[in-house]
């Protein structure tokens, strides 16, 4: 059995890392991830969806504890 049915759909990726089409696809992800209005506007996003950056809501589950 060859190497890339034993990886399965890992293999698949690795064949479309080293193709043409996939080689052009990871230089062009590279450029774009070396621009820096691109990482801010990726770093706004991560901040948006895992809530950090905004100030805790109160409540029981905030897991602040409150100042005398």
């Amino acid at each position: 059995m060859s190497l890339m049915k034993k990886l399965g759909g890992i293999g698949g990726l690795i064949a479309l890392a080293n193709s043409p089409a996939g080689k052009k696809a990871i230089a062009k992800a590279q450029q774009l991830a070396a621009d820096p209005k691109n990482r801010a506007k990726v770093e706004q996003l991560l901040k948006k969806v895992t809530g950090k950056g905004t100030p805790p809501t109160g409540g029981p589950t905030s897991g602040a504890a409150p100042r005398p």
